[in-house]
This record gives C-alpha cells, sequence and structure tokens, in this order.
C-alpha cells in the first residue's frame, strides 16, 4: 500500500498543481475583465455566515449573501461569497454592512470587492511549484524503478 501510495504522490501533486494555475488563470481572466468594464455599485449585506472549506483541514471562511441594484436597475442577488476574515469580523460586529462592489455588466453575478482584490498569481506561482515538484517526484520514482530493473 505504501509502494502505491509513494507512485501517486507525484502525478497527484501535479495535478492538483495544474489545477490551481487552471483556477488562477481563470480568477485572473475575470479580474482583468472586472478592472477593465466592470461597473461599480453598492451592495447590501443581508447574511453572513461560515463556510467549511472542502480541504478537509478544518478550515473555515466567513461568506455573506448581498444584493445590489446594476446600472440598468436591475436587482441582483450573490450568495455565498467569500470575504476576507478582517472583513467578515467587521460585518459580524456592525451586524450588517455596505460594500463596494465591481461587477461586469453583462453578467452581473460576476463580482468582487473593490477594497480587496483577489490574489490569483499567489495561486498561480503555488500551482506550477506544485506541478514542478509533483513532476519531478514522478520522474525520481520512475527512474528509480528502471533502475532497479
Amino acid at each position: 500500500m505504501n509502494k502505491l501510495i509513494g507512485y501517486l504522490l507525484g502525478p497527484v501533486v501535479c495535478g492538483m498543481g495544474i489545477f490551481a494555475i487552471v483556477h488562477a488563470n481563470s480568477e485572473a481572466t475575470n479580474v482583468r475583465a472586472l478592472n477593465d468594464h466592470g461597473a461599480v455599485a453598492m451592495a447590501e449585506v443581508t447574511r453572513i455566515g461560515w463556510k467549511q472549506k472542502r480541504t478537509g483541514g478544518g478550515q473555515q471562511q466567513f461568506t455573506v449573501d448581498m444584493e445590489f441594484v446594476t446600472d440598468s436597475k436591475e436587482k441582483i442577488s450573490v450568495e455565498d461569497y467569500s470575504v476576507p476574515t478582517d472583513l467578515g469580523t467587521e460585518i459580524k460586529a456592525n451586524n450588517g454592512a455596505t460594500l463596494k462592489v465591481r461587477y461586469l455588466p453583462e453578467d452581473p453575478q460576476k463580482v468582487d470587492l473593490v477594497d480587496y482584490p483577489k490574489n490569483w498569481v499567489a495561486t498561480r506561482w503555488a500551482g506550477v511549484a506544485m506541478a514542478v515538484l509533483g513532476a519531478i517526484f514522478t520522474w525520481w520514482k520512475f527512474r528509480k524503478i528502471s533502475e532497479d530493473v
């Protein structure tokens, strides 16, 4: 069983790195579009809560439901939007808040907080590091197998 885990560790880490790179590139595309032609609105927080991260590490983060009105007078509701811990603590202490958001006029469900930019660059570099380390580990394992044969 331990041998199997050793053989699968490299490809799994490499795959996770590739997934992180793809996720970061998708986030970067959204951020660029929001910065390029996004519209700004004030969103009212309607609910704040906790969300368990899927990593299984027991980490939680604040999520909010918010509503805002677009420039075309359309009312938009966004549910379970993750916010930074310091902002979530402030919203909870004040029993609600109004947040400045940027949204895409052609897809108002794509929003980002104006004052709290997402860190997609760090995610991309973490993904590159994981993919490279996974590839090196995989190469090393298969090299070791070929030497033993």
